[in-house]
């Protein structure tokens, strides 16, 4: 902000950083998960061992919190003063 960004841009690219790692982190751990399925299949009983609703709600789940974890932060730092932030660091 003190290079002339707005708050929304500030927002947004907060968010988009939190959203990019939650992303990276979903497709990691739904691609893990499908490969563990396949060993611990024989563990599940009248389950089927990849369930799509399953995986999509659990990774809708986290993107939600994640944007909602990384809005937090990011309302704080769009509402700093610049000029004083500068002053004290």
């Amino acid at each position: 902000m003190a290079l002339g960004a707005q708050r929304s841009d500030v927002l947004a690219m907060i968010v988009r950083r939190g959203l990019i790692l939650a992303l990276v982190g979903t497709g990691t751990g739904l691609a893990l998960s499908v490969f563990v399925t396949r060993f611990i299949s024989g563990l599940l009983f009248h389950i089927q061992p990849i369930d799509p609703l399953t995986f999509a709600a659990t990774s809708a789940l986290l993107l939600v919190v994640s944007v909602a974890a990384s809005s937090v932060p990011a309302y704080r730092a769009a509402f700093l003063d610049p000029i004083q932030t500068l002053r004290e660091h």
